[in-house]
């Protein structure tokens, strides 16, 4: 059994993420289970001692949460566990040496969109939220986790931490919920489509909600947040996308999920548009991770590959399509074409299905590798 664990600067979608991430029938993760613990080990993951949380250990006693997840591990078939704790931002770096190849989920947001929700609870006072949890807080903490992600990375643990974009991952965009679960080795059930569809209707209508934050405290956030860093969280966000990414898959032919298409042209539109936010912001190339150049850099040679070899089959069926019609001459009855058997993809359309993926692939690498290239 592996060990999974979830974080985030707070109001930054982790709950949503441990929702998504319990549907698939092989992941089991506590809800903050071990909030207030320190020293973590895989004994707290023992059966009977993670199904029983205590007041000294988390604050979030869902004992319904827990009696689900009993259920689900009394099958068999769990492949993860863990827990979703936002805080397990500062504890990465403890927990990938107490638990060996564990991996990290640890997702981040729009800064503005942080502060508005920070200031919005803090307003309220509810739910244990403080009031000197405001807006000039959710500055310090969004700062501060992507300054330990960044270094987590940067000490050799890009392979057990992947990045999630808080607006790409709930957008309803499927090609990266499919990269997530890539990244954690598992396929994409009809349960987390479910959940996932969900998800994209919720956030859909949160999205449209108005920010809790007057012009001049925005203007505070936007220059307290480091713009170093939310280029380098792009970069890597789109990087382990791309890494993940599975141009040939086709979205699950499933009626739930195609209630969340209609967000995909607002998705693609809007995950350009921050990596080309990425090539505008990005600093000089001295704080470039190399690796990030360098994988680019061969993505885009994988493309042009790619793009060449799809030319060289449309090459064909045009040549093909010329031939047939001088050999067929006119007596040829177009109303009747060859019935095409059940299941079976015409050359033409395996090439159109090709092109298709490619200009998607291409179009999400062409800023990125544009400007790590320099």
């Amino acid at each position: 059994m592996k060990y999974l664990f979830v974080g985030g600067c707070p109001r930054s979608g982790t709950t949503a993420l441990l929702q998504l991430l319990n549907s698939h029938p092989g992941i089991a993760l506590g809800k903050e289970r071990y909030k207030n613990v320190q020293g973590l080990t895989p004994r707290h993951f023992e059966t009977d001692q993670f199904l029983h949380p205590s007041a000294e250990e988390t604050n979030l006693l869902d004992m319904d949460h827990y009696a689900a997840l009993r259920r689900k591990m009394r099958r068999g078939d769990i492949l993860y566990i863990g827990d979703k704790t936002p805080g397990y931002y500062r504890r990465i770096s403890e927990l990938s040496q107490a638990f060996e190849q564990a991996r990290f989920l640890m997702i981040w947001r729009d800064p503005v969109r942080v502060a508005s929700s920070f200031q919005h609870r803090a307003q309220r006072a509810a739910g244990g939220w403080s009031e000197e949890h405001d807006y000039r807080n959710a500055i310090r903490q969004w700062n501060s986790s992507l300054t330990r992600y960044r270094q987590f990375m940067r000490q050799g643990g890009h392979g057990q931490l992947m990045l999630l974009h808080y607006e790409w991952l709930y957008s309803g965009d499927f090609e990266y919920l499919r990269s997530v679960f890539r990244f954690l080795g598992l396929d994409v059930t009809d349960e987390v489509i479910e959940s996932y569809v969900h998800i994209a209707r919720r956030w859909n209508r949160v999205r449209k909600k108005s920010l809790c934050l007057t012009e001049e405290q925005i203007g505070e956030v936007k220059a307290g947040t480091d713009p170093e860093l939310e280029a380098w969280a792009l970069g890597w966000s789109a990087l382990q996308f791309l890494q993940h990414l599975s141009p040939h898959s086709p979205p699950p032919d499933s009626q739930e999920f195609a209630v969340s298409r209609q967000y995909s042209a607002f998705t693609a539109q809007n995950r350009l548009e921050q990596m080309r936010a990425l090539a505008n912001k990005a600093d000089s190339s001295a704080d470039t991770d190399q690796r990030v150049a360098d994988v680019l850099v061969e993505l885009a040679r994988r493309a042009e590959e790619i793009e060449q070899k799809a030319e060289r089959i449309l090459d064909q069926i045009r040549a093909a399509e010329a031939s047939a019609w001088s050999r067929l001459g006119a007596n040829l009855d177009l109303r009747k074409p060859r019935k095409i058997k059940s299941g079976e993809r015409t050359v033409s359309q395996q090439a159109s299905e090709l092109a298709e993926s490619l200009a998607q692939y291409r179009l999400a690498i062409q800023d990125l590798s544009h400007r790590f290239r320099q």
